[in-house]
């Protein structure tokens, strides 16, 4: 329903996120009456998502709980635990020894499964600050959620175009049904509104800090597997990201349905395109 009013109010190809919403704000009547989607639950930003440092017999515990639960996993899950559609890892994030370990680590987030834990937890605060700054005075709590979650979907758009799709079908089946959502909508359309040339510049400083993100989870990625490659079982280290950065592989779960597609953006073949929304 959304696609059919934007495509009836406007006939040219929507290029940049502030256009969007431009549009979204001549719809907005129409969204309310038509719109019945559940907001998503706010999140408090209590900063990054990996484990606290607090020294003393607290420290000590975290680390034995990360490794108590890596060796029992591997017990688990036989290898390889990287396979052709990522069932293992699929079967890991589902499984009560990953899910227990889950409600005994930083964040603290009320959760039932694997995907409400990683859609909840508290972006990076100071990952956006800078760009949040630069345009809107300050990152609050509010600018720190939306920015993330635009960077999300906005990584998940290019991946999508990485795996084949046409640039127009991914802001119409990606991009749109993300930023009609709360809390985006309601925030973007009142910054349109404030000043939309702003908007405009700060939609494309965060698709650049999207990308040097999405380079910095590659690093991230490679970085982690290189510290855990074991002779006999080489992708274990994939046990150890779910374990510490289960956000991040979130995000791959939701971008990519296939491993061989995965693997060649670990490798970087995706890194010279400028993709644009």
């Amino acid at each position: 329903m959304l696609k059919a009013i934007l495509m009836k109010n406007t006939p040219i190809r929507l290029k940049g996120l502030y256009r969007l919403f431009i549009v979204l704000g001549i719809c907005y009547v129409f969204l309310l009456l038509s719109c019945s989607d559940e907001p998503d639950l706010t999140l408090e930003p209590k900063g990054a998502t990996g484990e606290k440092t607090t020294g003393g017999d607290a420290e000590v515990t975290r680390k034995e709980l990360y490794e108590r639960a890596f060796t029992a996993l591997q017990q688990q899950f036989q290898s390889p635990i990287l396979d052709e559609q990522f069932e293992t890892l699929y079967r890991i994030s589902t499984s009560p020894t990953y899910l227990d370990f889950l409600r005994n680590v930083p964040p603290d987030i009320p959760h039932q499964d694997f995907e409400t834990f990683v859609k909840n937890s508290p972006p990076d605060a100071k990952v956006y600050t800078s760009v949040l700054k630069k345009h809107f005075g300050r990152a609050t709590e509010e600018n720190i959620i939306v920015a993330h979650r635009l960077h999300q979907v906005f990584q998940k758009g290019r991946i999508a175009i990485y795996r084949g799709a046409d640039q127009l079908t991914v802001e119409e089946k990606i991009l749109l049904p993300a930023v009609r959502e709360e809390p985006i909508f309601e925030w973007a359309l009142k910054r349109v509104n404030d000043d939309e040339e702003n908007f405009m510049v700060f939609d494309e400083d965060l698709q650049r800090l999207s990308r040097d993100i999405e380079f910095a989870n590659i690093r991230k990625i490679n970085k982690a597997l290189k510290e855990q490659r074991k002779e006999q079982r080489p992708d274990d280290g994939f046990i150890w990201l779910m374990l510490r950065e289960p956000v991040l592989m979130g995000e791959v779960f939701e971008g990519f349905t296939d491993t061989e597609m995965f693997l060649r953006w670990l490798k970087g073949e995706f890194q010279k395109p400028e993709i644009r929304f």
